[in-house]
């Protein structure tokens, strides 16, 4: 499935369009930021049915400096394949470079060191927290598909003040997402901030289930992102011989089976 169909000389333009956008950004090499790079170029050519020649064509388009060295010397390595294999084949050589298992360590690493030290004086303190600690665990979970926020839970507890932590039922035991912590969180913390001052101001928790909603849209996203590219559920017995991948070139890949042959290609 495909959000828009195009025609070869529109599709045409939108790999000028998507190569030329501000999304995906350029990527450089720099492993922090491979995660993002990668969904979004999913994202991006998930739209429409791109061959996969565009799709490599978008790829190598969006890379500078290392990265683009790197690309080159993976398409010698799989030049000989068919285009199809040598999309997945690629797409398999950045997970492994990028986004392994020694950069989801690095991820985990981050969480771990992110904390909340003391009581938050104002929402947008909490807010801050939440947003650097959320990107962390985002990240996480794009290098490591096993990971799920029912494992992170007890990390996040840990992050922040006990007094916050204990707002959070039953060690949280029973909550599915870390934005249904959050929730716990900021409505304690609302608790504090009236109490502190004295007064309450409703345009705070406005505020605050605004942001807390746009989060748990974000974080539903990237589970549905997750699991539309197999990320949460990957096929066994993927086979990867030339015949299997000999497509014409104008059929368009479906992404979940792309990202899912990226995973699990051995070969």
């Amino acid at each position: 499935y495909v959000d828009e169909e195009l025609k070869p000389s529109d599709l045409m333009k939108a790999v000028s369009t998507i190569k030329s956008a501000a999304v995906p950004a350029n990527f450089n090499g720099d492993a922090d930021k491979a995660p993002q790079y990668y969904i979004d170029f999913l994202t991006a050519v998930g739209k429409y049915n791109f061959s996969p020649s565009d799709m490599v064509d978008i790829f190598q388009g969006k890379l500078t400096g290392p990265a683009k060295s790197w690309f080159q010397s993976v398409v010698m390595v799989a030049g000989a394949a068919s285009k199809k294999k040598q999309l997945i084949i690629i797409l398999k050589a950045f997970r492994e470079k990028y986004m392994g298992a020694s950069q989801a360590r690095v991820f985990r690493q981050k969480l771990q060191d992110t904390r909340l030290t003391e009581i938050p004086h104002s929402i947008n303190d909490l807010q801050s927290f939440i947003g650097r600690w959320t990107g962390h665990k985002s990240n996480l979970m794009l290098c490591d598909p096993s990971v799920d926020d029912k494992q992170l839970m007890p990390l996040f507890i840990t992050s922040i003040p006990t007094e916050l932590a204990n707002s959070i039922p039953n060690n949280g035991k029973n909550l599915l997402t870390i934005n249904e912590a959050c929730n716990y969180v900021e409505e304690h913390l609302n608790n504090i901030i009236e109490r502190r001052r004295n007064s309450f101001r409703p345009t705070n928790k406005i505020k605050t289930e605004n942001f807390y909603a746009e989060l748990l849209d974000t974080d539903e996203a990237i589970y549905s992102q997750l699991h539309s590219l197999s990320l949460l559920d990957e096929p066994e017995n993927v086979s990867c011989s030339d015949d299997d991948y000999q497509i014409p070139n104008d059929e368009y890949v479906q992404i979940s089976e792309l990202n899912a042959l990226a995973i699990n290609l051995h070969g």
